[in-house]
């Protein structure tokens, strides 16, 4: 064997024999206690060697062929740590672009069971690389079924949120809402660390709100406002009044009424750092407007003379404020 590896070391044969010779040298020394006086090469690198032929092939897109290498080399050294992973990488690519999507998901379970979860990322790599592969040649099903895979062996990959925000956009352009919904709930149960978390919270919450859920948009929308504090955007200023109005809606007026009244506050000061662009300006005085309305109306509907004299008060300064607004006729009316 060792003189295979001396000889022939540049052959399809010569790193086979090194770890051959390798491996009798071990047994010699360890369990007879002799002494080997040859030299042979370090295991990763003649192991790194023999799955250099199929890297080749690979990415010269001989798929077919690296294939069957990648069969056979793997057959040989299948825990070779990081060397095997990405080569089980590889041919989860070949099967990919062959057309075979059977063996591709075949090969993506063995990656993901055989060594997800340890101190390489390369499973994790791999997975979200082919999915985004089958997502760039419009294969949305199998896109899906590989990035399922990731998030079902990889829960702890840094990116799993982003890749469950994704996943939730896509499922809502594609309708199916209940999916996007459960993809956005994992976030929030499962990823409450990752930057994506607000995103979810917003964007769940603004469901609720939009299908007239008020009591079930409240927690999103307040934990989106906790967490966006210091952030001063249209977009909180609209979650400020969302939360106010589901308040509003579900009846609890002081809660409602503290909240109407803090969005005047945020937003009355000509210099408020809420708006940066004209768009944003018009977005943000609408805001205003409406904020100003509901703070009297929720005012005007507590029982109590204090509360209608405080109405009375806001409902005068809206129409000075707000002389053209569509609002005039009912403010005059209350």
């Amino acid at each position: 064997y060792y003189n295979v590896f001396v000889k022939y070391g540049e052959s399809t044969w010569g790193p086979t024999a090194g770890l051959m010779a390798k491996e009798i040298k071990d047994i010699l020394e360890n369990d007879y206690g002799k002494v080997v006086k040859i030299d042979l090469p370090d295991t990763k690198e003649a192991v790194g060697a023999e799955f250099r032929m199929a890297d080749t092939l690979f990415l010269q897109k001989k798929y077919d062929e690296a294939a069957a290498e990648y069969h056979r080399v793997l057959a040989m050294f299948p825990e070779s740590g990081d060397l095997s992973i990405g080569a089980i990488g590889n041919l989860m690519q070949c099967y990919m672009h062959l057309g075979n999507k059977l063996y591709t998901r075949m090969v993506a379970h063995y990656l993901g069971e055989r060594f997800a979860g340890g101190q390489s990322d390369l499973p994790a790599r791999a997975l979200v690389s082919v999915a985004q592969l089958y997502n760039k040649a419009g294969d949305r099903e199998m896109a899906k079924n590989l990035f399922d895979l990731y998030l079902d062996y990889c829960p702890e990959d840094p990116r799993a949120g982003q890749i469950l925000f994704y996943l939730a956009v896509t499922a809502e352009q594609d309708g199916r809402k209940e999916e996007a919904n459960a993809y956005l709930a994992r976030i929030i149960t499962d990823y409450q660390q990752d930057q994506n978390y607000p995103k979810a919270l917003s964007k769940l919450a603004w469901k609720a709100y939009l299908e007239k859920d008020y009591a079930g948009s409240i927690d999103g929308m307040k934990i989106f406002i906790e967490e966006s504090k210091g952030q001063p955007s249209p977009n909180l200023a609209q979650a400020m009044f969302a939360l106010a109005d589901s308040y509003r809606q579900t009846g609890d007026l002081p809660n409602a009424i503290r909240q109407f009244n803090a969005l005047v506050n945020a937003l009355a000061p000509a210099d408020n750092s809420y708006a940066r662009t004209t768009e944003d300006r018009q977005t943000v005085m609408k805001l205003l407007e409406q904020a100003r309305f509901y703070l009297a109306f929720s005012l005007s509907r507590l029982p109590s003379d204090a509360a209608r004299r405080a109405a009375i008060g806001k409902l005068d300064e809206f129409i000075e404020l707000h002389p053209n607004s569509e609002h005039a006729a009912k403010v005059l009316n209350l």
